[in-house]
């Protein structure tokens, strides 16, 4: 991947989009009083492949339904605008 520079920007633009969506279902679920699970295991996942660690940490709780629902979305809903600053900033390093 260290010098397929489109293949790089695809991925991260894919994951944004993937977490910005399965984020929105994880709100919904949540406000609804439904299981947070099936968003909250998509997350992880992807976190997982791309290095977030704590994003798939928390993640990793709400599908398990270890610690407080509540203040784990909240987390991963704080975290996307760093995470979006994060990606653009990768995303034009890898612009050929």
């Amino acid at each position: 991947l260290d010098h397929d520079h489109e293949l790089i920007q695809d991925l991260l633009g894919v994951f944004m989009d993937e977490y910005t969506r399965l984020l929105a279902e994880l709100n919904q679920a949540v406000e609804a009083g439904q299981s947070p699970r099936r968003p909250a295991h998509g997350i992880k996942g992807m976190c997982r492949d791309v290095g977030a660690t704590e994003l798939a940490a928390w993640a990793a709780s709400l599908e398990h339904g270890d610690g407080e629902i509540q203040a784990l979305t909240q987390k991963l809903n704080d975290a996307l605008p760093s995470l979006q600053a994060e990606i653009s900033q990768q995303l034009s390093e890898t612009r050929v």
